[in-house]
């Protein structure tokens, strides 16, 4: 995946190396699967939606959508108060929150 990403910048591996841990600001998650609780859905702004996710009883992560079809299972599992499943989303180490991107499936259990 790496490769890929930086295969038009013809970086030398060491180089490769140096920028990956310096900086990566975007990490796509496609393994983990994300259960948590949806609170405080905004209404869409130009072309995203943001809310906050419940990962455990005292932890809040912000995330971002940038596919409002996606929002409305995240906006029904507020509503029920029922957990959300979110898998393949991508963590914005800059901004320390989750995106929501159009790999993203996030289903309510």
């Amino acid at each position: 995946m790496f490769r890929e990403l930086f295969h038009n910048f013809n970086l030398s591996a060491i180089s490769l190396c140096c920028t990956l841990t310096l900086n990566v600001l975007s990490i796509s998650i496609l393994d983990e699967e994300l259960i948590c609780y949806v609170h405080k859905v905004t209404p869409v702004q130009k072309s995203h939606t943001t809310f906050q996710l419940q990962t455990s009883s005292t932890h809040m992560r912000n995330e971002i959508c940038f596919f409002p079809d996606k929002t409305r299972s995240v906006i029904d599992a507020m509503e029920e108060k029922s957990p959300v499943n979110i898998k393949k989303y991508d963590f914005n180490q800059q901004y320390n929150n989750i995106v929501i991107k159009k790999h993203t499936m996030a289903q309510t259990q």
